[in-house]
């Protein structure tokens, strides 16, 4: 039987997304049950596929299909698809960039939020909001909010992914206050799920800079898997993250930069100090007006200063909380064999 004719056959017979999502893939194999339920997902026959279906979409990156779906509940005669289309839309809007954190907030605030689902929803978005502004204080309360409405909500696909993001948001978290087992942990177990081929190559390509102090080797396992599967399914965005920005990154850090390149101005510049071109590194760096801690720190390396370096491990730790990262200016510290007072 063709996989039309499947999903025909399965549309016809008003089976569930949450069971197609735990029964599909042991049948026909990951990226075919994928396709089959975002086609089902598409002729929103049911109230689960409208509304829940819009989750299954964004988490799997399926842009395109998303905004279809939110275009069509918003203009729907159904409350409930209208009204999860507007919070679709607004988290898919924050999300590229369309609305700030504080415009996002308010938009939150003049939904009527009509079920428990949509409550739990809410206190996700809001969580991830407070963790992009480094408000942390208030992400643990949030994400511990979501997560209590998260376990009251009935099985279903919409509680599965909510439960991903979950441990993705951990994972994260976890990474940047350098708790690396718990952080990995949350990794492995999320690209054990049946998700989409970009899905789990951007977690192999965060998962292989959580090695990035462990040897160069140790790096290469994950940053190879991204690479294999975004040149398998022609994933360009990811293509183009990876070979201008990680990888030269990695390369850098551990002084393996033969045959690097880079379209990246500042990794440029990062790979001219280990080269040795600190002429070429400075013209770049100099240039810059208003400085991230790594831009920071790759000017405290070239001039092997530091009270830069110390510049850059302080907003690292104190702008970002990144103690992870923070890592980096106080190894060249060490490395320099300079005196480090924190």
């Amino acid at each position: 039987m063709s996989a039309k004719a499947i999903i025909r056959e399965l549309s016809t017979q008003n089976i569930s997304l949450y069971m197609l999502k735990n029964t599909l893939p042991k049948i026909h194999g990951k990226d075919q049950a994928l396709h089959m339920i975002k086609e089902i997902c598409l002729e929103r026959k049911t109230p689960e596929a409208r509304q829940h279906g819009m989750e299954f979409l964004i988490v799997n990156d399926l842009d395109k299909e998303l905004l279809w779906m939110i275009e069509e509940n918003k203009r729907s005669t159904d409350i409930m698809d209208r009204s999860w289309g507007q919070l679709y839309e607004i988290y898919y809007h924050y999300k590229n960039g369309k609305l700030n954190i504080s415009q996002t907030f308010d938009n939150l605030q003049e939904i009527v939020l009509v079920t428990g689902e949509q409550e739990c929803f809410v206190d996700l978005i809001q969580s991830i909001l407070y963790y992009d502004s480094n408000r942390f204080s208030m992400f643990a309360v949030y994400i511990d909010r979501f997560k209590e409405k998260l376990d009251e909500l009935e099985p279903s696909i919409l509680k599965e992914y909510l439960t991903l993001r979950y441990k993705y948001l951990l994972f994260r978290y976890h990474w940047r206050n350098n708790e690396l087992i718990i952080a990995r942990k949350y990794a492995f177990n999320i690209m054990n799920e049946d998700l989409s081929p970009e899905r789990i190559a951007k977690i192999h390509s965060s998962l292989a800079l959580t090695y990035l102090f462990e040897g160069y080797e140790a790096t290469l396992y994950h940053i190879n898997q991204a690479q294999a599967i975004a040149e398998q399914y022609n994933i360009r965005s990811l293509q183009f993250v990876l070979d201008n920005h990680n990888i030269p990154f990695i390369s850098a850090v551990h002084g393996r930069t033969e045959g690097i390149t880079t379209l990246d101005p500042t990794e440029k510049a990062h790979l001219a100090i280990v080269r040795g071109e600190t002429q070429q590194a400075l013209d770049i760096l100099e240039k810059i007006q208003d400085p991230t801690p790594f831009q920071l720190y790759y000017l405290g390396l070239a001039k092997e200063d530091k009270s830069i370096l110390l510049e850059s491990y302080f907003r690292f730790v104190n702008e970002l909380s990144h103690y992870f990262f923070a890592r980096l200016p106080l190894q060249a510290m060490s490395r320099l064999n300079m005196e480090i007072v924190q």
